[in-house]
């Protein structure tokens, strides 16, 4: 009849109706799409698996940087960076691992023998899904931590990503980690500390 819009086949009705359910409404709130870790990071582990980081000999750690999913064990991806410190430090006398500390807990970690940090080394334990941390810690002969911080969280808030970098003039004497049961995460303080010849002088 003259007027009437031409009917739908069942056919091109079931299609209509499936590409409303693709497409959806409009002004319909779409789920964002999930973060992903950035492809130009060079990243040093995957997820749940144990790393090592080592500087090259004679380097230090200047940098640290981080990204957490929850689907995976609730886990972080680690990517470091290094650089050589000025000459005047002297030349590295010795370089050792500290001691773990314990998944799941507190916990701070200085270098000893007045030593800073070159490395890091990590386990991941699917029990309390956290990890267990080591600091490698190099001495250089002529020079001594002094005048030493302690850094605001990184990050800032749990989960979120963390981007760390170190500061001319300052060098990794250690750091304190607090871990967050609820969201099974991390974060971290570091012992930020100047060099200085006049500090090995000690009465």
């Amino acid at each position: 009849m003259a007027g009437q819009p031409p009917s739908l086949s069942f056919p091109a009705l079931f299609f209509a109706l499936g590409l409303l359910v693709l497409v959806g409404s409009p002004g319909e709130a779409r789920p964002e799409p999930k973060p992903q870790p950035s492809i130009y990071v060079p990243w040093v582990n995957q997820y749940r698996q144990r790393f090592y980081s080592q500087c090259p000999h004679g380097q230090i750690l200047s940098s640290a940087l981080s990204f957490f999913d929850q689907d995976e064990g609730r886990d972080r991806l680690w990517s470091y960076g290094c650089r050589r410190p000025p000459s005047w430090l002297g030349p590295v006398t010795e370089c050792f691992w500290e001691d773990y500390n314990r998944a799941g807990q507190q916990w701070s970690q200085r270098c000893s023998g007045d030593a800073i940090v070159a490395g890091v080394q990590s386990n991941y334990f699917e029990a309390v899904l956290d990890r267990e941390w080591q600091f490698y810690c190099c001495k250089f002969r002529d020079t001594c931590p002094t005048s030493c911080w302690m850094t605001t969280d990184y990050p800032s808030y749990l989960t979120e990503d963390m981007e760390f970098y170190l500061e001319h003039g300052y060098y990794i004497h250690g750091a304190q980690s607090t871990f967050g049961p609820v969201e099974r995460d991390r974060q971290w303080k570091f012992i930020l500390c100047q060099m200085s010849t006049a500090a090995c002088i000690r009465p």
